[in-house]
C-alpha cells in the first residue's frame, strides 16, 4: 500500500486536474488495475458505456484500500455500484453484492422519494470512508472508470 501510495503521490504533484487524455496512468499493483476519469459528465448508463469502449467498466470498490487511494486522488463521478434491478439490494457492475460500504452520512436515502440508484463518489478530506451518495441514474457526473493494468 505504501509504494502505491508514493507512486500516487507523485502522479498527483504533476497533476492536479485529471482528463480524459491523460487517462491518469497510475498503476497500483495492489489493485492490479489502472483507474481514469471521463472528461465530459454524463449519465450513469452513458458514463458506463464510455468505461466499456475504453476496455474497462466503472469502478468497483470493495476493499478499505482502495477506497482511500480513490478519495486521495480527489475523485469525484459515477461509481459501478446501482440498486437498480431491485430497491436495497446494491450490485456492482460484475453483479457481486456490494458488502463493503463507504455511504455517506444518511446515504442511501433516495431523497426527496426519488428512486435514486446509482452510487456517486465524492471525495472528502474530513471522512474519507464515506463518499458515496445515491444520485437518480440520469443526472450527469463523469465517470471514475477502471480497467486492468494488463490491457
Amino acid at each position: 500500500a505504501a509504494v502505491c501510495l508514493g507512486l500516487l503521490g507523485l502522479v498527483l504533484l504533476g497533476s492536479l486536474f485529471i482528463t480524459e487524455k491523460q487517462l491518469l496512468n497510475v498503476q497500483c499493483t495492489e489493485f492490479n488495475c489502472r483507474i481514469f476519469q471521463s472528461a465530459t459528465e454524463d449519465t450513469w448508463n452513458m458514463s458506463r458505456k464510455y468505461c466499456r469502449e475504453k476496455g474497462g467498466d466503472l469502478v468497483m470498490i470493495k476493499s478499505k484500500e482502495k477506497q482511500t487511494v480513490l478519495n486521495e486522488m480527489r475523485l469525484n463521478g459515477w461509481i459501478g455500484l446501482s440498486d437498480e434491478s431491485e430497491e436495497g439490494k446494491w450490485t456492482w457492475v460484475d453483479t457481486t453484492r456490494a458488502h463493503t460500504r463507504f455511504w455517506g452520512k444518511r446515504q442511501p436515502d433516495n431523497w426527496g422519494s426519488v428512486d435514486e440508484d446509482c452510487a456517486v463518489f465524492h471525495s472528502k478530506d474530513d471522512d474519507p470512508l464515506s463518499t458515496w451518495h445515491d444520485h437518480k441514474c440520469s443526472r450527469k457526473h463523469l465517470a471514475i472508470c477502471e480497467k486492468s493494468a494488463f490491457q
